[in-house]
């Protein structure tokens, strides 16, 4: 019979160690404050070192406590199981609003790319007080300008400031002179001028007249895009995205 060597037992014993080490740590410690308070601790080093002479070790933590301590601990342990329980079912109802919100998000998402798709593009604008004031190319011998223009349905005829007309060199012998008429029954003068091109997104007019305002108009833009303009396109406003969205 082959004698076991003498590392034999020590090394069984230590695969038994890292096999079960549960046989490690599944001991608690008890003591006594000073003021009475029974203590409990997994680590002998967690006892302060006053009250070490007075230590209690126990497999389990409930081991040798009395019926109000056991009761004091499940009573514990059930308030860490209903939070843990609440915090799981937080969780979840989080993670299903957050489902739930993409889910939106990608049918809005998808809306979006329709649209897109089904549309001749878009043109960002910018909406402040109910008015829509879009950005506008002007084109005249050589010269461009970008103006910021208020979007309006109801004005016939697209007209500017003076000082964007200035910007683009326009002058009364480039075309003529007329009138506006003005609430009260007055008349604005401003010159009526073809403009090479007028481009708004992708949507562009040649040779088209514009009126050449004297002096500039309330409001801060830079005049109106009218329906001499709009005419014959479709578009409508997105409000949500800041838009012009041009159908074909």
């Amino acid at each position: 019979m082959i004698k076991p060597s003498a590392y034999f037992y020590p090394i069984l014993l230590l695969i038994a160690l890292l096999c079960f080490p549960a046989l490690l740590c599944a001991e608690f410690y008890r003591y006594k404050d000073d003021s009475g308070k029974t203590c409990y601790v997994d680590d002998i080093a967690k006892v302060p070192p006053e009250y070490r002479d007075q230590i209690k070790s126990y497999t389990e933590e409930s081991d040798h406590m009395t019926p109000a301590e056991k009761a004091a601990l499940e009573a514990r342990r059930e308030r860490e199981r209903a939070y843990r329980q609440m915090r799981r079912e937080q969780l979840l109802e989080a993670q299903r609003e957050r489902q739930k919100m993409q889910q939106l998000q990608n049918k809005a998402d998808a809306a979006t790319a329709n649209d897109v798709r089904g549309s001749h593009g878009y043109t960002a604008v910018t909406i402040a007080n109910n008015q829509v004031v879009v950005p506008v190319q002007f084109r005249f011998k050589g010269k461009t300008v970008t103006a910021s223009m208020l979007l309006d349905t109801g004005a016939n005829r697209t007209l500017i400031n003076k000082d964007v007309g200035e910007r683009l060199g326009l002058k009364p012998e480039d075309g003529g002179m007329t009138g506006i008429q003005v609430v009260g029954g007055g008349l604005l003068p401003a010159m009526d001028i073809p403009v090479d091109e007028i481009r708004v997104g992708p949507n562009k007019r040649k040779n088209m007249n514009v009126l050449v305002l004297e002096r500039r108009a309330a409001g801060g833009h830079d005049g109106l895009l009218g329906m001499d303009f709009l005419m014959g396109y479709k578009f409508h406003v997105d409000y949500d995205k800041q838009r012009l969205v041009w159908s074909r």
